[in-house]
């Protein structure tokens, strides 16, 4: 029906039920490979981010400082060596443990184990990261379903990345899908 490409509701309704369910695609495992390479992005109103840490391991986070919620990382690509938060100065690890509350002073009954950042599922598959927001979902390959047995005979992984084009339209999401 018409009314499910402009209702708020409905919106609503898909941005939890599907963007916040399924495993999204946010960029290339080459992007990720130095410790503190990381990718940024927007997932249907949630801030996330994608970083390798200095052990080699691939994390994602919810891109907001526990304190006020200001970003951490831009939009995109890029690497950090730790992820300090512009509002107040808050530090973190790429394992997402607060290090550092700069200004703050110290109390006994503030634990920085309890303010680490919120984690997010991440799964790289033949050269591609996803991330899922939820912590219950299946494991990735059952994710991308028929698109394993599809893709089996194209070497995607060894894909040379060449370029991003960006369409920034002011739709719903489905009117481009559609199209």
């Amino acid at each position: 029906p018409a009314a499910w490409y402009h209702q708020a509701d409905i919106f609503e309704r898909e941005r939890r039920h599907i963007f916040g369910r399924e495993w999204i695609w946010i960029g290339r495992l080459d992007q990720l490979a130095d410790p503190g390479s990381y990718i940024a992005t927007d997932i249907a109103g949630w801030r996330i981010f994608a970083i390798r840490d200095r052990d080699g391991a691939l994390r994602a986070f919810h891109n907001v400082c526990r304190h006020r919620a200001a970003v951490l990382v831009d939009d995109g690509a890029g690497r950090c060596d730790l992820l300090r938060c512009r509002y107040h100065g808050w530090v973190y690890d790429a394992a997402g443990r607060l290090r550092q509350t700069p200004h703050f002073g110290d109390s006994p009954e503030f634990d920085k184990a309890d303010f680490s950042l919120f984690p997010v599922r991440v799964d790289s598959w033949r050269g591609l990261v996803f991330v899922n927001l939820d912590p219950d979902s299946p494991p990735l390959t059952d994710g991308l379903g028929d698109l394993v047995k599809e893709a089996a005979p194209y070497p995607i992984e060894f894909y040379k990345f060449v370029r991003e084009e960006v369409f920034d339209i002011n739709c719903n999401w489905k009117t481009y899908t559609d199209n």
